[in-house]
């Protein structure tokens, strides 16, 4: 997948996540909601966007020289779930959202791949 391929995916994203977030962030206040939304532009901002596929699913953002997620991202899981934020040596870290099909959402700080706040 190309630059323009990875930004048109994330743009499909974006509209989902502005969806997800109507439908099921109505407890989430103003601020969380326009936080979650300028988190994905970042990774929309990054100049080096790859595509990587797994067997559980695919990811699309940056990744390190050994080709581990590192820097912004979007994982996509088969199942319908979907993560994005930043990793660091392939582990969730730092700030981001995990959006669950079952209509949860976790926000929040995540070391080694574990919510911690």
């Amino acid at each position: 997948m190309d630059r323009a391929g990875a930004i048109a995916e994330i743009e499909w994203y974006r509209n989902l996540l502005d969806r997800r977030l109507r439908d099921w962030g109505r407890h989430l206040k103003r601020e969380a909601r326009e936080r979650l939304l300028s988190k994905i532009e970042r990774v929309q901002e990054c100049d080096n966007l790859q595509f990587k596929q797994y067997d559980e699913g695919y990811y699309i953002g940056q990744l390190d020289e050994d080709g581990l997620r590192h820097g912004y991202g979007i994982y996509y899981w088969t199942n319908g779930d979907f993560w994005y934020g930043r990793y660091c040596d392939g582990y969730r870290q730092g700030y981001g959202a995990l959006f669950k099909v079952d209509k949860k959402i976790f926000y929040g700080k995540w070391i080694g791949d574990k919510k911690v706040d």
